[in-house]
Formats: structure tokens, C-alpha cells, sequence
């Protein structure tokens, strides 16, 4: 599977940029790697936070925060993950999967730098999107559709002015549509596996 280097090396390939890149983190000396040390992990999680990936999705039992937040309404208030993405939903312990989740509401604390979600669940539990850095666990679609928004942000500063700017808009959009791709394959995967997983043969079920 690709790395974050030949994920790079890919995006600049779109934007017709012949330069070999050798690592990102930290970045070789060429300009094109340094630039791709800076928006590789921003086209990351932006794709990521579009969509319920199958393999960036987790849950956790959270943490009661210490920082102390006049949250009003919300009787509890929790420190999220470092790896933290976006919330999808947020449950008592013990919830199925199926469970509908309960209100919540995420905060930032600016003094403490601090990512809060503010809910009225006991012991919350915290179904989210992470940051998921192993590309190995990347779907072909998506590092097909990571390499095109990563070359939508690398084509302004290194094709630079008028010429920079439209190829970045025109790599925006197959980026657009390459996700749309990416997404709908994973989550008919996702609704197949749980097809699957829930099917009983009728020998089984008519026991």
C-alpha cells in the first residue's frame, strides 16, 4: 500500500512536477518536500472529517475534563481524544452499536487549548473519527482522492500566481469527485460487512 512519501510523489505527479521526493517527515531538502511535510497531514484529516471512513472510526470511554467550563445546560464535561477528528455520536456505557447516540456539543477552551465535549451522559462513551496516519489502512479510492486534494493545496505554492491558482481549483475538484467515489465504496463495504455479520443461515435461525 502507498506510503505518505508515494502519496506525495503522486500528487506532484498530477501537477506534472518530475521532482523525486525522499521523505516528508522530516522533509528533504527539496522545496517540494517541505511543502508536502505542510499540507499532507491538512489534505489528510480534511478528507478524513468528510465522511465516516471504516477504518478511521473508534470508540473510547471518555475522560471527565479538569478544566473547568460554565457548561449551562450540560451536566458533564469531557477531555476528547489527541487523535480526535470529529464526533459522531456519544452514548451511555454498555449502548449497542446501533444505539442513536445523545445530545452533545464540542467546545474549544482557548486558555487551556483544550477540545471539550459537553454532554448529559454519565460516563460517556464517544463514538468519533480519528486521525488515522497508517496509510496501509487507506482504501486504493481513498489515497486516490487524498493525492488529488493534496495536489490542490500544493499547486499554489509551487506552480505559483494565475497558473497555481487554476490548477488548484481544477485538482480541488477531481479531489471532489474522487472522494464522492471513495465514499460510497466504503460505506457499502461497511454495509455489507454488517449484512454479513448480523445474517444467520435458516438451519440457524429456525432452531
Amino acid at each position: 500500500m502507498a506510503s505518505a512519501v508515494e502519496i506525495s510523489r503522486l500528487a506532484l505527479g498530477h501537477i506534472a512536477d518530475a521532482a523525486r521526493i525522499n521523505s516528508i517527515d522530516p522533509p528533504d531538502n527539496s522545496i517540494q518536500a517541505q511543502h508536502a511535510s505542510t499540507f499532507y497531514p491538512i489534505a489528510r484529516d480534511a478528507l478524513l472529517e468528510l465522511h465516516d471512513w471504516s477504518f478511521a472510526t473508534k470508540r473510547v470511554d471518555l475522560d471527565e475534563s479538569l478544566v473547568e467550563f460554565d457548561n449551562g445546560e450540560w451536566a458533564f464535561t469531557y477531555s476528547v481524544p489527541s487523535d480526535y477528528i470529529r464526533a459522531l455520536k456519544v452514548c451511555p456505557p454498555g449502548a449497542p452499536m446501533d444505539f442513536p447516540g445523545q445530545p452533545f456539543k464540542i467546545e474549544s477552551d482557548a486558555s487551556e487549548l483544550d477540545t471539550l465535549l459537553l454532554t448529559n451522559v454519565e460516563e460517556a462513551v464517544l463514538h468519533y473519527i480519528y486521525r488515522e496516519e497508517e496509510t496501509g489502512r487507506y482504501t486504493p479510492n481513498f489515497i486516490v482522492a487524498l493525492s488529488y486534494m493534496l495536489a490542490s493545496f500544493l499547486a499554489g505554492p509551487i506552480l505559483k500566481g494565475r497558473v497555481g491558482a487554476a490548477v488548484a481549483a481544477e485538482f480541488r475538484n477531481f479531489a471532489t469527485a474522487a472522494f464522492r467515489t471513495a465514499s460510497a465504496l466504503d460505506a457499502n463495504a461497511s454495509m455489507e460487512k454488517q449484512q454479513y455479520a448480523t445474517h444467520k443461515p435458516i438451519w440457524v435461525s429456525d432452531r
